[in-house]
């Protein structure tokens, strides 16, 4: 390794090449050529003379880091998801740089992606394909493409058909002679369903005391005495007939009081009634 000084420029030979920087002033070229010729390494004097990089140029450099990370993992991701099957049939293909489910031609946003590609349960990655069948057939595509990572962050839970359970806060309207049951069998079916079993395999049963407790059919029954009131989702279901109708409670949404909603019931609102904004925090619509 050579290095020479030639008025405000440094000249070195490192490895038979030639590298060379020229400085501002007589003080700058005496303080690099100074500690190169007092450097214990090649690497350290071509550390001095590669040129200084402006703080704009350093973020670039970053941003151009990062951009490579991401499509590093989005290309592991994508190649991950198309060696899922769902009884034992390859269930996504790869078009260009996205990924779809077959038959339905909306590329699968990357929160999904990647809790398919988490997931190793068939009644889980059923879960996420009945959830994409419904949530493509949504006409706004910002609601496509943000509803998984915004039911990732609450914690939703999805069922096998690929609803989400979600909860709203409601006042009572007008309470029903038998609402304490109502309530139990309401809160309790949401409940099974979230720990993704069946209402069927359920009963419920009433104490000496009044109270109403939850029976699994494939377990030993709860010790004591209690009257059998029915099949849970027997129970549930009555609530959706006319003629049980007049002992249901009525509740109504708590912000407004302008619905009237039954257990069982469907609540709905004109899509042109509702806020699609992200952006807009309690805004005006449908609430959970």
């Amino acid at each position: 390794m050579k290095i020479a000084r030639v008025g405000l420029t440094v000249v070195c030979y490192i490895g038979g090449q030639m590298k060379t920087k020229t400085y501002n002033s007589g003080e700058e070229v005496v303080d690099a050529y100074e500690k190169m010729i007092n450097s214990n390494s090649g690497e350290e004097v071509l550390a001095l003379l590669s040129p200084n990089k402006s703080q704009v140029e350093l973020d670039f450099d970053l941003v151009q880091k990062v951009k490579q990370v991401e499509l590093t993992k989005k290309k592991l991701l994508a190649e991950t998801v198309l060696t899922k099957t769902y009884k034992n049939e390859l269930v996504f293909e790869q078009k260009e740089n996205s990924i779809y489910m077959k038959g339905i031609n909306l590329s699968i946003p990357k929160f999904l992606a990647e809790a398919i590609v988490a997931t190793s349960d068939e009644t889980e990655l059923n879960a996420l394909i009945n959830f994409w069948k419904m949530c493509s057939m949504n006409p706004d595509p910002r609601a496509r493409q943000d509803l998984f990572g915004f039911l990732e962050g609450g914690k939703f839970t999805l069922t096998p058909h690929g609803y989400f359970v979600a909860y709203r806060n409601v006042n009572i309207h007008s309470k029903g002679k038998s609402s304490d049951l109502h309530s139990f069998v309401s809160s309790n079916w949401v409940k099974v369903k979230g720990w993704k079993k069946s209402p069927k395999k359920y009963g419920v049963g009433k104490l000496v005391d009044g109270a109403y407790i939850l029976l699994n059919k494939n377990k030993e029954l709860v010790k004591g005495s209690f009257m059998y009131v029915g099949n849970l989702n027997t129970l549930y279901k009555k609530g959706l007939e006319s003629t049980f109708e007049k002992d249901t409670t009525t509740y109504t949404d708590k912000r407004t009081s302008t619905f009237r909603i039954k257990v069982g019931r469907l609540v709905q609102m004109e899509r042109k009634s509702c806020d699609s904004d992200p952006n807009q925090d309690c805004s005006y619509g449908l609430k959970v």
